[in-house]
Parts: C-alpha cells; sequence; structure tokens
C-alpha cells in the first residue's frame, strides 16, 4: 500500500503548506522562508498558474500522507530543456 499521494495544487492547499513554511525548524536549510502568508499565497498561484504553461517546465506538487489525507509537504520537477519532454 502506498503512503504517500502526489498531487498538483489548488488554492485551498495553501494554509496546509503555511503551516510548514512559515516554521523556522522547518525552513532553516531551504534558500526561502520562513514564509508570510502573503508569500505561501503567492507560492501557490504561481504552481497553478504553472500548469497552464505549454511547453510546460515545471511540475509542483503536494506531499499527502494517505492514511490521514494530510498535505504534509511539496516536491517539484523542472525541466531544462522542454524539447525533451515526452507528449
Amino acid at each position: 500500500m502506498e503512503h504517500l499521494i502526489l498531487r498538483e495544487f489548488n488554492e485551498e492547499d495553501w494554509q496546509a503548506v503555511h503551516e510548514y513554511a512559515s516554521d523556522p525548524k522547518v525552513v532553516r536549510y531551504v534558500e526561502w522562508g520562513p514564509n508570510t502568508e502573503k508569500e505561501t499565497r503567492d507560492f501557490i498561484s504561481r504552481a497553478m498558474a504553472s500548469y497552464e504553461e505549454a511547453p510546460r517546465r515545471e511540475y509542483q506538487f503536494t506531499v499527502i500522507l494517505r492514511e490521514k489525507d494530510r498535505l504534509i509537504g511539496a516536491c517539484d520537477i523542472h525541466l531544462l530543456n522542454p524539447q525533451h519532454q515526452e507528449p
């Protein structure tokens, strides 16, 4: 049984993302954060805007803990050369 689900962001995810993105202990070793509410909302908006890009270069996903249906993190894939992307 898989324990994690990856899915694209939606507007309702901002609070769960902000819960970890605003915590100094969580973001200690990353280049961003701790986030303000505006920064978290802007991140979600940018992630969702990337869905419409063609060719798409960024894929951002939520990480959901399946058994609790709880958003616990995020991951992303950045394509450096979209010509190598398969349809």
